[in-house]
């Protein structure tokens, strides 16, 4: 629980430590029960300033104390989810608060890591892992594949399987130069 003496603290020395540190105890807050409404909308409030902060470090601690909320307003999970990787992944992989539309366009837009994370989490819809297998780096594919609560269908499964027979094949081409290459 954010404390006075937190708030003492980032207004004494306001370092990006200190930001972390309330980040991650506000995005905990966040689904509390005690909460007021009127309490709420200042966490709500205060998560979303620093969901902006130049810091990395800052963000990335209030994405990581986020990822399970039940609570997490749409828009702050979007906005996280599509800051750098550091501060993505714990949301692209974890939070109920991205919807299908947010993560088709996630893996249109973003990293491999991104794209890995989303073919990592758990139950992802068959709309979503069409989309990784036909767009997604490789490395997104094969996460995805190896997802055993992933929702692949017929169609999709069948370009998977063409994935994994260029991947073995290039391993297997890998394997013999390494070989041939040996004194």
């Amino acid at each position: 629980m954010l404390s006075q003496s937190d708030v003492d603290l980032l207004l004494a020395a306001p370092t990006a430590s200190a930001r972390a540190a309330v980040a991650d105890k506000l995005a905990a807050e966040l689904d509390s029960p005690r909460l007021t409404d009127a309490e709420r909308a200042a966490v709500h409030d205060l998560i979303g300033l620093l969901a902006r902060d130049v810091e990395v470090t800052v963000r990335q601690a209030l994405s990581h104390g986020l990822r399970h909320s039940k609570r997490l307003p749409h828009d702050l999970a979007l906005r996280l989810a599509s800051d750098v990787d550091a501060v993505a992944l714990p949301l692209l992989v974890e939070s109920a608060a991205l919807t299908d539309a947010d993560l088709i366009a996630i893996i249109r837009a973003g990293t491999p890591g991104k794209q890995e994370a989303i073919g990592g989490r758990r139950g992802v819809s068959e709309q979503v892992s069409q989309v990784l297998i036909e767009e997604a780096a490789e490395s997104a594919v094969g996460v995805l594949v190896r997802n055993e609560t992933a929702l692949i269908s017929e169609r999709s499964l069948r370009e998977a399987a063409r994935y994994v027979r260029r991947e073995e094949a290039e391993s297997e081409r890998a394997s013999r130069a390494r070989v041939s290459t040996a004194p």
